[in-house]
């Protein structure tokens, strides 16, 4: 008996779905280190911004009252500043820094060192860990990255 094309089955056998979802798979397990990297680096540079844009407002602070402010409220962000992924202020649900102010002078505050914390997802961050950033501009981080203020 002669089989037409009219009678043979159309659709997708057992094997060919198998080999596709092998193939997606494995895709995915090579894409998404790659891709939670970049997400991590990319927040960095916004942490990185957040306080160079403290660090401004402590600079300005500092010619207004000849002297740094002692924390993130004297300097108009709330007590918990935390920054979200686009870089405005977050909560400690969406934040992935939270940005403080140490003084180690007292009045008048003579000197500051701000911190960007890891929060939520940037804990994945263990290259450069938190990111510091002092009134003489000196950046470290607590990570031993290399190319962390890059």
């Amino acid at each position: 008996m002669k089989t037409t094309e009219r009678d043979r089955q159309a659709g997708v056998t057992l094997l060919e779905m198998l080999i596709v979802v092998a193939v997606i798979s494995i895709l995915a397990a090579v894409v998404y280190p790659s891709y939670t990297d970049y997400v991590v680096r990319s927040n960095r540079a916004i942490g990185k911004s957040a306080l160079l844009e403290v660090a401004a407002r402590q600079e300005q602070f500092f010619a207004n009252n000849a002297g740094y402010g002692s924390s993130t409220v004297g300097l108009g962000y709330p007590s918990d500043y935390y920054v979200d992924r686009k870089g405005a202020q977050g909560t400690a649900a969406n934040g992935i820094y939270l940005v403080s102010v140490t003084n180690a002078t007292a009045a008048p505050i003579l000197d500051y060192t701000l911190t960007a914390t890891r929060q939520n997802f940037q804990t994945k961050d263990t290259d450069c860990g938190n990111l510091t950033l002092n009134h003489l501009g000196v950046k470290s981080q607590t990570g031993s990255g290399e190319r962390c203020w890059e």
